[in-house]
Protein backbone atom coordinates (compact mmCIF):
# COMPACT_ATOMS: atom_id res chain seq x y z
CA UNK A 1 0.00 0.00 0.00
CA UNK A 2 1.11 3.48 -0.92
CA UNK A 3 0.49 6.30 0.75
CA UNK A 4 0.76 10.09 -0.27
CA UNK A 5 -0.04 13.79 0.98
CA UNK A 6 -0.97 16.66 -1.05
CA UNK A 7 -1.20 19.72 -0.41
CA UNK A 8 -3.33 22.70 -2.11
CA UNK A 9 -3.86 26.68 -1.21
CA UNK A 10 -7.66 27.14 -1.66
CA UNK A 11 -7.60 31.07 -2.05
CA UNK A 12 -11.23 32.23 -1.58
CA UNK A 13 -13.83 32.47 1.98
CA UNK A 14 -15.08 29.14 2.31
CA UNK A 15 -17.40 27.43 4.96
CA UNK A 16 -15.71 24.30 6.86
CA UNK A 17 -17.94 21.85 4.87
CA UNK A 18 -17.08 23.63 1.63
CA UNK A 19 -13.79 23.05 2.44
CA UNK A 20 -13.96 19.68 3.31
CA UNK A 21 -15.59 18.76 0.36
CA UNK A 22 -13.01 20.91 -1.92
CA UNK A 23 -10.06 18.99 -0.14
CA UNK A 24 -11.92 15.67 -1.00
CA UNK A 25 -12.15 16.52 -4.66
CA UNK A 26 -8.50 17.44 -5.31
CA UNK A 27 -7.56 14.19 -3.57
CA UNK A 28 -9.57 12.06 -5.32
CA UNK A 29 -9.13 13.61 -8.50
CA UNK A 30 -5.36 13.72 -7.79
CA UNK A 31 -5.44 9.98 -7.27
CA UNK A 32 -7.30 9.21 -10.35
CA UNK A 33 -4.85 11.34 -12.42
CA UNK A 34 -1.97 9.10 -11.19
CA UNK A 35 -3.67 6.13 -12.23
CA UNK A 36 -4.83 5.23 -8.24
CA UNK A 37 -7.08 2.52 -8.58
CA UNK A 38 -8.12 1.86 -5.05
CA UNK A 39 -8.63 3.97 -1.92
CA UNK A 40 -8.91 4.69 1.60
CA UNK A 41 -10.18 8.03 2.18
CA UNK A 42 -9.87 9.24 6.02
CA UNK A 43 -11.34 12.76 6.73
CA UNK A 44 -11.89 14.69 9.80
CA UNK A 45 -15.41 15.76 8.90
CA UNK A 46 -18.12 12.90 10.03
CA UNK A 47 -20.63 14.88 7.90
CA UNK A 48 -18.91 14.42 4.59
CA UNK A 49 -17.49 10.95 5.13
CA UNK A 50 -21.24 10.25 5.80
CA UNK A 51 -22.37 11.69 2.84
CA UNK A 52 -20.21 10.92 0.36
CA UNK A 53 -20.20 6.88 1.72
CA UNK A 54 -24.26 7.75 1.63
CA UNK A 55 -24.86 6.47 5.18
CA UNK A 56 -26.97 9.89 5.47
CA UNK A 57 -28.88 12.06 2.94
CA UNK A 58 -27.12 15.03 1.10
CA UNK A 59 -27.30 18.15 1.03
CA UNK A 60 -29.81 18.65 -1.13
CA UNK A 61 -31.11 22.08 0.20
CA UNK A 62 -27.91 23.63 0.37
CA UNK A 63 -27.07 25.10 -3.08
CA UNK A 64 -23.31 25.61 -2.08
CA UNK A 65 -22.70 21.98 -0.84
CA UNK A 66 -24.75 20.08 -3.06
CA UNK A 67 -22.69 20.83 -6.40
CA UNK A 68 -19.84 19.75 -4.16
CA UNK A 69 -20.89 16.51 -2.85
CA UNK A 70 -22.01 15.71 -6.76
CA UNK A 71 -18.47 15.71 -7.71
CA UNK A 72 -16.83 14.47 -4.51
CA UNK A 73 -19.43 11.22 -5.15
CA UNK A 74 -18.87 10.98 -8.89
CA UNK A 75 -15.02 11.49 -8.66
CA UNK A 76 -14.55 8.17 -5.67
CA UNK A 77 -17.28 6.33 -7.97
CA UNK A 78 -14.57 5.96 -10.30
CA UNK A 79 -12.04 3.32 -8.25
CA UNK A 80 -12.73 0.10 -8.45
CA UNK A 81 -12.76 -0.23 -4.36
CA UNK A 82 -13.05 2.73 -2.19
CA UNK A 83 -13.71 3.33 1.39
CA UNK A 84 -14.31 6.51 3.48
CA UNK A 85 -14.04 6.74 6.82
CA UNK A 86 -14.03 9.99 10.10
CA UNK A 87 -11.70 9.84 12.61
CA UNK A 88 -12.06 12.14 15.49
CA UNK A 89 -9.56 14.75 15.72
Amino acid sequence: MQKGELCYHVNRHLTSNQAEYAALILGLEACLDAGVTDIKVYGDNDMVAKQVAGDIQPPLNDSRLMPLHSRARSAIVRFGKWQIHWFDR
